[in-house]
């Protein structure tokens, strides 16, 4: 059975969605009245906030695992975080380093790759797998052609 003082310390631990939270209530078998009034208690005491949860999601993604905008924006949604909320989170991060992780991949690939025409549409996959866009991976790419 979960206690309130095991669900802080899984909020206080890190970052959770409500959805996450929810789900982890649900395992513990609580009705569903129980469980909005954990969850109601949780947001009031600033336990869940799912704007910080989006925005440190994002800085987390990009920076640790060098994801694009479209894989951090599927795992959000997969979180159960509302589109508006994630539009603001990703918005909150400058172009320049979206663009500065891309080449962090494309560097980290050529490490192990040459980069060649019949390599480039492996780059491509890998940066796409990635969640970045195909009009920023052509715009970033140093290309062979000289």
């Amino acid at each position: 059975m979960f206690t309130l003082s095991k669900i802080l310390k899984f909020c206080a631990y890190q970052d959770r969605s409500i959805a996450e939270v929810r789900t982890k209530l649900k395992g513990a078998i609580l009705s569903e009245d129980e469980i909005a009034t954990i969850i109601n208690q949780l947001i009031a005491e600033d336990f869940l906030n799912e704007e910080r949860f989006a925005e440190n999601y994002v800085n987390a993604k990009l920076k640790t695992k060098g994801w694009g905008y479209a894989k951090i924006k599927f795992h959000l949604q997969q979180k159960g975080i509302s589109n508006d909320i994630i539009h603001n989170a990703l918005n909150n991060i400058e172009k320049t380093d979206w663009n500065e992780q891309l080449q962090k991949n494309i560097e980290k690939w050529k490490k192990n790759n040459e980069l060649s025409k019949t390599t480039f549409p492996k780059l491509v996959r890998f940066l796409s797998s990635k969640g970045f866009k195909i009009s920023d991976i052509m715009n970033n790419i140093k290309f062979f052609d000289s």
